[in-house]
């Protein structure tokens, strides 16, 4: 099967106060290991912007399994399954060194266009066994807000941003993370409608839910989303709902955990 292993370099700064491991920390152990991965699989970033083309996440989901300890010695199992159309899935899967699986997560990554920024077909296939089954049975939850509350704004830096001039998936995690109010969070969930670049400027909201908090941030009413289709998998998944309008939501995340 096509899959990849990266040892990770825990750094005392991935932990927080109370010594969990922070949500930006885990989504930028998934994001080096695809990066690695994908350069030997020849798409990777300085093949693709040979192109003019770029990759994004629109989605993400990680589960923590099992506490991990600043102490102690992990590494990331990544694998692609199935591309469709504009979307690849990919999923990865924290262990300890003995085995033991200590955190699940999936992205689904798209392509676009560099300069127009719009998204395109993926023109390439994978050369050897992928993976058929999703880390969750239930795939990307069903995000709506009915009530959100004000939660205060943030405005882009460049700190936040990537290679890509626009704001790093982990940026958003830390984003979503000091806006909430769970403090132990065992799972989070988030979906990118809109790319974000530096001085943007952002309005977040807050909903409390069963099982957990909606956390959701937005740009000025009336602007576009993503350029081109969108890029989620199904069809009743292509409105996530949100807190400021249409058009102008920029992500929208389930955080679940302890208060």
């Amino acid at each position: 099967m096509i899959e990849y292993k990266m040892e990770i370099p825990l750094k005392k700064e991935d932990f927080d106060e109370t010594g969990k491991i922070r949500a930006s920390s885990l989504l930028f152990f998934f994001q080096e290991a695809a990066a690695r991965h994908a350069d030997l699989l020849g798409v990777g970033f300085d093949y693709m912007i040979q192109k003019g083309r770029i990759w994004i996440i629109t989605k993400l989901r990680f589960r923590v399994e099992r506490p991990m300890n600043p102490k102690g010695s992990y590494y990331v199992k990544t694998c692609p399954r199935q591309k469709k159309s504009r979307v690849c899935p990919r999923d990865y899967y924290i262990y300890s060194q003995d085995g033991t699986l200590m955190v699940t997560g999936t992205t689904l990554w798209s392509v676009m266009d560099h300069e127009s920024r719009k998204l395109e077909r993926v023109d390439f296939e994978y050369e050897g066994v992928l993976s058929e089954t999703a880390p969750f049975a239930d795939g990307f939850p069903r995000l709506h807000m009915k009530e959100p509350e004000p939660a205060g704004s943030y405005t882009i830096t460049e700190a936040d941003l990537d290679v890509n001039d626009h704001t790093n998936n982990c940026r958003y995690a830390d984003l979503v993370c000091s806006t909430s109010k769970i403090r132990d969070i065992t799972e989070l969930s988030i979906q990118f409608s809109k790319e974000t670049r530096l001085g943007d400027r952002i309005q977040l909201f807050r909903e409390a839910v069963p099982g957990g908090e909606l956390i959701c941030g937005s740009k000025s009413r009336g602007e576009k989303a993503w350029e081109g289709d969108d890029p989620r998998e199904n069809e009743d998944e292509k409105k996530p709902g949100g807190a400021a309008g249409s058009g102008s939501l920029v992500f929208l995340a389930k955080v679940c955990g302890k208060a």
